[in-house]
């Protein structure tokens, strides 16, 4: 069974719904609905993690940035549905004051895939086909300082934190800022695809690992 990273730039109805509801479930009061998530697609980029067991992608479903196959007990927990399932997603908005800079606005997959390598593999082809599509050399991203767990994960896979803003959404709502420059030429995702093979998963349990929330 495979596990498809699909870049869409416009968002069907039934990936509104599917992601919506992901979004809700996974970042809770920092998720996002329709009316943001359509844009986001149509003027920046959102790639999400899609198993299509039984049903062919075709072009309104997007385009294939990537794909990797899942260990047995894994493919178990996500299941053999004939219907698309979305499992994970990263969001980016371009941006408007520094050419070559994209702002990784959200990312995030299903709590059963945390500690699989499966979301290493979204966001770094997510980061090879817009450095290549898109001619982006940087990314930037907000975190919780208290989010310990998905400062660790930012920082293994290349983020760097470059400052820290009090208020930034709020009152109280204080954000570290990470940066990664990326490399003129990135290492294929299947690199990273392989950890999914390699992974302990004793007894088709996946063993809980650091969260990966933006935001």
């Amino acid at each position: 069974m495979y596990l498809f990273i699909v870049e869409k730039r416009r968002l069907q109805a039934n990936d509104l719904a599917a992601l919506e509801k992901l979004e809700k479930r996974v970042m809770g009061e920092t998720g996002i609905d329709s009316y943001t998530l359509q844009p986001l697609a149509v003027h920046g980029r959102i790639f999400t993690l899609e198993s299509h067991a039984g049903k062919r992608i075709g072009p309104a479903d997007g385009r294939i940035a990537g794909k990797f196959e899942v260990p047995q007990p894994l493919e178990r927990k996500i299941g053999l549905s004939p219907e698309c399932r979305i499992l994970g997603a990263a969001e980016f908005i371009p941006s408007f004051s520094e050419k070559g800079l994209a702002h990784l606005f959200g990312f995030y997959v299903d709590d059963f895939l945390r500690g699989t390598g499966a979301a290493g593999t979204l966001l770094l082809c997510a980061e090879r086909t817009i450095a290549q599509n898109c001619d982006v050399t940087r990314i930037d991203l907000t975190v919780s300082r208290d989010n310990g767990r998905a400062v660790a994960f930012y920082e293994k896979h290349g983020y760097s934190r470059t400052s820290y803003k009090r208020d930034y959404y709020g009152r109280g709502r204080h954000r570290l800022i990470m940066e990664k420059e990326l490399r003129a030429e990135l290492p294929p995702p299947e690199i990273a695809a392989k950890a999914l093979k390699t992974r302990s998963l004793r007894n088709g349990r996946v063993k809980k690992q650091p969260g990966e929330k933006p935001r």
